[in-house]
């Protein structure tokens, strides 16, 4: 598995998606060409002390499957002390869907979700 920037969404089209459900800690994301997606946390991949679940999905999930993305971008609200939220914004020309991740850890980990290229799963 390799890490990729989220922005690398932007020109997939996607057949596939698993795990859009709140409270997930990770979906998988299926294309065509086998270059499928796994969006996680480090506690997705078996570290401790971190909490990282997908907290909202605003938009109709169906927009992101058999149209190319045309968008990808991630905002944050970080504050010391304080759950942070991550908001992942994936568009097509059928519309836009805001995955928002909730995350809290003990200072050590990140609290944001990573994005990696694998083909250790088939759609």
């Amino acid at each position: 598995m390799s890490n990729i920037n989220f922005s690398s969404f932007v020109g997939k089209t996607f057949t596939k998606i698993e795990g859009l459900n709140i409270g997930s800690d990770c979906v998988k994301f299926f294309t065509k060409s086998r270059d499928n997606y796994l969006m996680t946390s480090d506690e997705g991949l078996g570290v401790n002390d971190i909490e990282i679940r997908l907290d909202d999905i605003v938009g109709d999930i169906e927009d992101l499957v058999n149209s190319p993305i045309v968008r990808a971008e991630i905002s944050c609200s970080k504050k010391d002390g304080e759950p942070t939220w991550t908001f992942y914004i994936i568009g097509t020309q059928k519309g836009t869907v805001t995955l928002k991740w909730y995350g809290t850890s003990n200072g050590y980990y990140s609290e944001e979700v990573e994005i990696y290229e694998t083909s250790d799963f088939r759609g």
